[in-house]
């Protein structure tokens, strides 16, 4: 039997609910009564056909059913939410949305200044900006969810895309200014003795310095991950360990902490940003104009 879908102020209700623990308190940020509220929860149960709400003396919580229906509906109502924004974009005159996928190490860089740039020639395209993994921006392109990726050239080229060479982002390790490590620039086989502070695992960065640390036959002695270059420098600053960057970002975060650049004497500390998209021919114009405009730039530092 086919459920049918709730209204979407039933929905927000239902999320209220379970975050509050209350129905009571979800009605009153609803402007409901009571009853009205409590009605439009078993009518909701009732539809779907199992449990959503554990009713209790203390208040409500979510059945395993019920997390699943918060989860799916938080994601409705962000559709719904996005879709209201597109529309009010094609009312004010926008003719298209570019989709971006880009790594943190592209956002750190000169990427925010080249969509800047973009939006002034075509102002009537909209932008979306997601910051991935590189493996999940590839995916995403090759999945049809993104039109464009900024990423890194370690990533296996997919069949059916196409890889344009961007800009280069230099790596570089960060130390606090009064760290032990007193080297200008060295290699990574210099560091590796110190306590590391990586980001998550699953990044491009840290499978390069991972396949940097079996070069030198040494392990990675990783104290902690973290999921932002920002918050990766405060432990540096807190003398917890040495931590790896662009240099962009480092020299931002230097500006106003108590770190200091070290320069990586590896080869591969200088990698290549590509730009990854699907074939060229089957672009949108608007697509196709963004490239034109972030390769333009790519010369650029």
């Amino acid at each position: 039997m086919p459920i049918v879908i709730p209204d979407l102020r039933t929905l927000v209700l239902f999320i209220d609910t379970v975050e509050a623990g209350s129905i009571t308190r979800a009605a009153d940020m609803s402007n409901m009564v009571v009853s009205a509220a409590s009605r439009r929860l078993a009518l909701l149960e009732e539809s779907i056909g199992t449990p959503l709400l554990i009713r209790g003396a203390r208040g409500v919580a979510a059945t395993p059913a019920g997390e699943a229906m918060v989860f799916h509906a938080r994601h409705l109502l962000r559709q719904v939410g996005q879709m209201n924004v597109d529309l009010q974009d094609h009312a004010r005159g926008v003719r298209g949305i570019v989709r971006i996928h880009a790594v943190a190490s592209a956002l750190s860089r000169q990427l925010p200044n080249d969509l800047r740039r973009y939006s002034e020639l075509y102002p009537e395209v909209g932008l979306q900006l997601e910051e991935k993994h590189s493996f999940e921006a590839v995916g995403a392109v090759q999945l049809g969810l993104a039109d464009v990726a900024v990423t890194f050239s370690t990533v296996p080229e997919e069949g059916g895309l196409t890889y344009l060479p961007y800009k280069t982002s230099q790596l570089v390790a960060i130390v606090h200014s009064n760290h032990n490590a007193r080297f200008e620039a060295c290699s990574l086989g210099d560091l590796l003795d110190y306590d590391l502070i990586g980001l998550e695992s699953n990044t491009a960065l840290m499978s390069l310095l991972e396949r940097g640390a079996r070069s030198y036959e040494k392990p990675v002695r990783l104290r902690t991950q973290v999921k932002s270059f920002y918050v990766l420098s405060r432990l540096v600053e807190a003398r917890l360990g040495v931590g790896f960057m662009p240099l962009d970002a480092a020299m931002s975060f230097a500006k106003d902490m108590q770190i200091r650049i070290i320069h990586l004497t590896d080869g591969w500390a200088n990698r290549q940003l590509h730009i990854c998209t699907q074939t060229l021919p089957q672009l949108p114009a608007h697509t196709a104009n963004l490239i034109e405009v972030l390769l333009e730039t790519r010369s650029q530092p």
